[in-house]
């Protein structure tokens, strides 16, 4: 299996890193070199009072190994630090996983709710990670896995992603619409009381998570902004809103996103690396968290 804002009491919940290559996902403050803006509003939702509401969880499955470009260098460790910290925040209990063994073995022990589910690896329409598309079902080539597992272990995510959780595929292309069986619209089918959210696009860094108020949850995850690269270049940068499946319907009426142009590296798909460097990278960066501190500093 394979991004930023929302474990219980905050300071305190304890975080499960199963391989610790991460380290605990404590943090002081950004420690990226963000705009003086970017900061300020960093700051402010890290200065908020913890929030106070009933046991939410979010789960991150991330199985890039460290120094992966796309998913492990030391920055995009810091900026899921980053949405971790502020999901605590938010009242979430936030455990992170670094292999499927360990997030099988958790679920079987834990089977309890599980509110947010981000699997975090390289995608192209078809495929997340060891995750593959298989006629009406999704199937995994992990080959630390059981059979069973291996044929049936998405499947049996039903008993812990059900009606208001949020299933997230941080990857590319994984909710392209120009393949009607993509990955996401898949996924939605067989969690049909989950919403399911993919990006069309090639993603870029951590997603960025939007906030509203629950009157039964409190702060939750409202939407979600996925910094991506355009179809005509890496130097394309921008975010955009993701596509959302619910039981095989596409639920924002998007228009379907041409897929890039063939390279002449036929893993372009299968690997996709978007590591953008220099001043992209710290203007992309900016952006997600000005947006998720925004949007919290509102709703509060």
């Amino acid at each position: 299996m394979a991004t930023a804002t929302s474990s219980t009491d905050l300071f305190t919940a304890p975080v499960i890193d199963p391989i610790e290559d991460l380290g605990e996902v404590g943090i002081e403050q950004p420690r990226v070199e963000l705009s003086e803006r970017a900061e300020e509003l960093a700051g402010g939702i890290l200065g908020q009072a913890p929030a106070v509401s009933p046991k939410k969880r979010a789960y991150f499955v991330v199985t890039a190994k460290e120094g992966d470009l796309a998913l492990r260098t030391p920055e995009r460790d810091r900026d899921r630090e980053m949405n971790m910290e502020i999901l605590r925040r938010q009242g979430y209990e936030v455990t992170l996983f670094k292999s499927n063994r360990a997030f099988f073995d958790h679920i079987k022990q834990d089977p309890s709710r599980v509110d947010l589910l981000v699997i975090a690896d390289h995608g192209n329409p078809t495929r997340v990670g060891d995750l593959r598309v298989k006629d009406e079902s999704i199937v995994s080539h992990d080959s630390n896995l059981t059979e069973e597992e291996r044929v049936n272990g998405f499947q049996n995510l039903r008993p812990i992603l059900n009606k208001d959780s949020i299933l997230l595929f941080h990857a590319c292309l994984a909710g392209n619409k120009t393949v009607e069986n993509n990955i996401a619209r898949v996924a939605s089918r067989i969690l049909p009381q989950t919403d399911v959210y993919a990006c069309q696009y090639l993603t870029l860094y951590e997603p960025g998570f939007e906030y509203k108020l629950d009157e039964d949850k409190g702060v939750v995850i409202d939407t979600i902004n996925y910094g991506f690269a355009g179809t005509q270049g890496e130097d394309a940068l921008g975010l955009v809103k993701p596509a959302i499946y619910r039981n095989g319907e596409e639920l924002t009426g998007q228009p379907a996103a041409a897929l890039p142009p063939p390279r002449s590296n036929p893993r372009r798909f299968s690997r996709c690396n978007p590591y953008v460097v220099g001043a992209l990278a710290v203007a992309a960066i900016a952006a997600i968290v000005g947006i998720g501190a925004w949007y919290y500093s509102k709703a509060s």
